[in-house]
């Protein structure tokens, strides 16, 4: 299973070694890709995309000051309606909606994928940063079909459990189905 990647059972492992087997586990041959926040992740992960046969990635740096800086403060980002079949966005939500709020964010999102694509999206759960609630709320904002939803525990390392209402720490990963 995806959550057996290697180091996931180590306590000192972040939330990468569950989100990008996560993704990849779900990918299906799609020809191109927009990944946001690309920058952060593991080398592996984009060799592991090409090997799957994606023809290209797209991606977007949301690190403040950054060169794709300036088209995170337009009205759109710099792709067409429709663009892509999966769009990945992985612990970077927050980097994203910093730009123009959680409401755009969300709104961009639903706009970039066709119907019938997929849009992958994860979040740490913190008292710290969003609750349970809180995503739950986000990612229904838009009229997506959710076609997975998963939740892990981090505790002597990483655990997959069940929803815990009263705001566990953990990591949100949520498959959304653009109808």
């Amino acid at each position: 299973a995806f959550f057996d990647a290697p180091g996931a059972a180590s306590a000192g492992q972040g939330a990468h070694v569950i989100e990008i087997p996560w993704a990849l586990s779900l990918y299906r041959r799609e020809e191109a890709i927009l990944d946001l926040g690309m920058v952060f992740q593991e080398p592996w992960y984009q060799e592991a995309l090409y090997s799957l046969g994606v023809a290209q990635i797209f991606a977007l740096d949301l690190t403040p000051g950054s060169e794709d800086w300036p088209c995170l403060t337009q009205p759109q980002l710099p792709f067409s309606t429709g663009q892509f079949s999966w769009v990945s966005c992985l612990s970077q939500f927050p980097g994203l909606a910093a730009y123009q709020g959680e409401a755009w964010a969300m709104a961009e999102l639903y706009r970039l994928i066709r119907p019938g694509g997929t849009l992958l999206l994860s979040m740490p759960l913190d008292r710290g940063g969003y609750s349970q609630s809180q995503w739950l709320r986000l990612i229904t904002q838009q009229p997506w079909e959710i076609r997975s939803l998963r939740y892990f525990h981090h505790l002597e390392g990483w655990l997959e459990c069940f929803p815990d209402t009263r705001g566990a720490q953990g990591l949100a990963c949520a498959a959304l189905l653009h109808p």
